[in-house]
């Protein structure tokens, strides 16, 4: 009888399920508590730091991918300790996100640090 164990998923990858869940919900405070008062997010935009930071991105990110039409489909994620990788692509009325990639570092369950790049085509 060949029996697998069941893997659960690291912290950080726990972490970053939620975060997806939040995000797909377009539920900006479930997003937002996966942040800590002092996480930092690298944009091409610039630097957000803290939660109020941060929230003002997600509010114009969570109000373009929930717009009706969108896609969004999650190539790869890669997981190592308190790393997760994920690499991208979207859609919405306003954007084609042709490949994203976001790189979060997640301590005591909390995103503590994330980046994001993508090669955007705006509509």
């Amino acid at each position: 009888m060949n029996s697998q164990a069941a893997v659960s998923p690291s912290p950080a990858e726990a972490a970053f399920g939620r975060h997806v869940a939040a995000f797909a919900n377009h539920d900006i405070d479930a997003v937002m508590a996966d942040y800590g008062e002092d996480s930092v997010f690298v944009t091409p935009q610039g630097v957000f730091e803290g939660k109020a930071a941060i929230r003002s991105l997600f509010d114009g990110l969570i109000a373009e991918f929930s717009a009706p039409g969108t896609t969004l489909k999650l190539h790869e994620q890669h997981a190592s300790g308190a790393l997760v990788h994920v690499t991208w692509s979207a859609e919405t009325p306003q954007n084609r996100y042709a490949f994203a990639t976001d790189t979060l570092f997640v301590v005591d369950g909390l995103i503590r640090w994330q980046t994001f790049a993508a090669v955007v085509t705006p509509k």
